[in-house]
């Protein structure tokens, strides 16, 4: 009885974060951040089109910046996209 509550218990400790790996942030530096902007006024909103512009981004990485900038600069998204 007692081997087979260890063995429940075992199972009971793995979680869907058991099995996600996870990547250190990566901080925008001023000059991405300049590019984001420029790639922003050129294929707009489409952030699939302008992770080929980024290396080192990717399309989720790119919209999580166009919603933190939204909402801390919304006049610099406003005049890049118009």
């Amino acid at each position: 009885v007692v081997e087979e509550e260890a063995q429940h218990s075992a199972v009971i400790g793995a979680s869907y974060n058991s099995f996600v790996t996870r990547r250190a942030p990566q901080h925008w530096s001023v000059v991405e951040t300049k590019m984001f902007y420029k790639c922003l006024r050129m294929v707009g909103t489409d952030f699939a089109t302008m992770a080929a512009f980024f290396e080192n981004r990717t399309r989720k990485q790119l919209k999580r910046k166009y919603q933190v900038e939204n909402s801390k600069n919304p006049h610099l998204i406003e005049l890049a996209l118009s």
